[in-house]
């Protein structure tokens, strides 16, 4: 007989995000949280150190962090994986690249990754939206994804996939861009390929990525999308 502690799934892991900016740190957290696992955040080393009493699964640091000279500083608990981002990490430290990715961190947590489920059905009101993207001419292609990037469904022409990580690459650029003092926030980025052009935008919780026949249907999506409101 099994019994009701087994039958409890586990907690996901909870992954540390240190960050001294604010913006960076939540953006960071954002990434970590959608890839399914808890994160928790501080903003100094003397932060760390108490967070580092719950002993969390991983540390993930935005540096350069005042304090901070290398993995001793930390006093990591047993088992605690160490990994940074930004301009200047140590090579003690393993790095994921100047600017984080989702791409780039969910390798690097790969080990501590729940087991993926079924994503749920796109609402109704998600679905009403991909029937009428596709009833505008040339719009070839529509498919949604949740905000951590799962596909919930697809009609019409059939989304390359291996164009998706540099048109997510672009999204994410398009965000930092947008948190700069002289730019406006952003949420959507395109990318053309042969004779066919790509636009992925965030719309409420949903990724919407659209197959269009030529650039300029582009801005009739875009104006599409800001005369509905998100589900």
């Amino acid at each position: 007989m099994t019994s009701k502690l087994q039958d409890t799934p586990a907690p996901p892991c909870a992954v540390l995000v240190v960050s001294a900016s604010v913006g960076r740190g939540k953006a960071a957290e954002r990434l970590v949280e959608g890839l399914g696992l808890r994160a928790r955040r501080a903003a100094s080393l003397a932060g760390v150190r108490a967070a580092l009493r719950a002993r969390p699964a991983a540390v993930l640091l935005d540096l350069p962090l005042a304090g901070f000279g290398g993995p001793g500083d930390l006093h990591l608990p047993p088992g605690t994986r160490l990994l940074a981002f930004g301009t200047e990490v140590p090579g003690t430290v393993s790095s994921l690249g100047p600017v984080l990715s989702p791409e780039t961190l969910r390798s690097a947590l790969a080990p501590l990754l729940p087991e993926p489920s079924a994503p749920p059905p796109p609402p109704p009101a998600a679905r009403r939206l991909m029937r009428d993207l596709l009833g505008k001419p040339g719009v070839l292609g529509v498919t949604l994804f949740t905000g951590c990037r799962q596909p919930l469904g697809a009609e019409g022409e059939a989304l390359p996939a291996a164009l998706l990580p540099p048109l997510f690459a672009l999204l994410d650029a398009s965000h930092a861009l947008g948190e700069l003092p002289q730019g406006g926030p952003l949420f959507s980025a395109q990318l053309e390929f042969e004779h066919r052009t790509l636009l992925v935008a965030l719309h409420g919780d949903l990724l919407i990525v659209c197959v269009l026949r030529d650039p300029s249907l582009a801005s009739l999506v875009r104006y599409l999308l800001r005369s509905r409101p998100a589900a």
